[in-house]
């Protein structure tokens, strides 16, 4: 189960296994997750790492391998 907590600008990403904190920022999301920072290292200018869409009901994340996105619906 995959935990999100948005409060102004800060976005926590949490799960049994790891804890990612991350701030909006000129409407991007950076975060402190490890394989972001190192993808966004090697990618160069042309990529800024992960791609998240946050709706109405829902939280997903793009997966940058294969472009398949990961679901998550939200908590009331």
């Amino acid at each position: 189960m995959t935990d999100v907590e948005i409060s102004e600008n800060n976005v926590v990403i949490s799960n049994e296994k790891i804890k990612i904190k991350g701030v909006f920022k000129n409407g991007l999301l950076l975060t402190n997750d490890p394989e972001e920072i190192e993808y966004r290292r090697n990618s160069g200018k042309t990529n800024y790492g992960k791609y998240y869409v946050i709706g109405a009901n829902y939280f997903s994340v793009l997966n940058s391998e294969n472009g398949e996105y990961f679901y998550y619906q939200l908590c009331k």
